[in-house]
């Protein structure tokens, strides 16, 4: 076994280096809980339906770091992935530890109709949810 010890300070770059992405997943995890990883973090936020860049706000961050989390590409600091979760739990967003998995909820009534792309897209002009009179069934 490896008996490298990872240093996480604030002052730090964004991400912890020269380690592996176990044993960075294992410093994070000893900081902020569970298997909260991107695929965590990501599947919060769909359910919420809230963007990266709204996240990247809320937890202090930049929307870069929120992505290239999300999708493998970096693991940032502990207070980063710490700061992302806080901010997923304040938006109504719920963690629970089942064994060794974490199990990822949405608060009564703080689930999201529609996803954040999807209000984007609506929020486009000429850009409407609204059915015409003549297409809809009767």
């Amino acid at each position: 076994m490896d008996n490298r010890q990872i240093t996480v300070d604030d002052n730090d770059a964004s991400c912890i280096e020269n380690a592996s992405m176990e044993d960075q997943l294992m410093t994070i995890q000893e900081t902020v809980g569970p298997r909260f990883d991107g695929a965590s973090c990501r599947g919060a936020r769909a359910l919420l339906g809230i963007s990266q860049t709204e996240l990247a706000t809320a937890a202090g961050c930049g929307r870069k770091l929120v992505n290239d989390f999300e999708n493998g590409g970096v693991v940032p600091k502990a207070t980063k992935v710490a700061a992302m979760r806080e901010a997923l739990e304040e938006a109504g967003a719920v963690f629970v530890r089942i064994d060794d998995m974490l199990m990822i909820g949405v608060r009564p009534g703080q689930g999201a109709p529609r996803s954040a792309r999807a209000r984007v897209f609506e929020e486009r002009p000429g850009n409407s949810t609204e059915t015409p009179e003549d297409d809809r069934e009767g």
